[in-house]
């Protein structure tokens, strides 16, 4: 019988979902890369979020992720149907144009820029959720000498 009670007190603490685990601490949201070689890292609800700019699975969307503190944004948007996987930068679906951006101070880089590429691949893309992997060459608006490359670029983020 102890064995039984122990069994569910574990089942139900699951359930919970990630009410307790979404902290400072032990974020699950997050946006994740190397530019060039040093990290950056948006983590919980409140930095790295998903958000649909028309209705979901028939519109455009970001996955947007900030350090205020240190004035940096770091996005992409896209268009894909739900369950969609490997997007490259500039692929135009419905009017909507895959794009990786990063803000930095008053820089601005893109990967849709000449000499700029990347993609985006959604291993989980649903309404309110979505995560997967990404990487991407990001090149100055202003001068298109200086880029960046993003390595080893992770995230797993919810709308808010």
């Amino acid at each position: 019988m102890l064995l039984t009670i122990s069994f569910f007190s574990l089942q139900s603490c699951e359930d919970l979902g990630d009410i307790f685990e979404d902290t400072d601490l032990n974020p699950i949201y997050f946006v994740e890369c190397k530019l060039n070689g040093e990290t950056y890292r948006a983590q919980t609800n409140n930095n790295a979020w998903l958000s649909w700019s028309a209705f979901p699975g028939e519109g455009g969307f970001d996955v947007t992720s900030n350090i205020s503190s240190e004035d940096k944004i770091f996005n992409f948007n896209s268009f894909a149907s739900l369950g969609a996987t490997k997007v490259p930068v500039g692929t135009v679906v419905n009017s909507y144009l895959t794009n990786i951006t990063y803000f930095v101070g008053d820089l601005d880089y893109s990967a849709l820029e000449t000499g700029g590429s990347g993609y985006v691949d959604f291993e989980v893309l649903e309404d309110d959720y979505t995560e997967g992997t990404f990487e991407a060459t990001l090149v100055n608006r202003k001068d298109l000498d200086d880029k960046i490359e993003v390595t080893e670029g992770v995230f797993k983020v919810k709308t808010r």
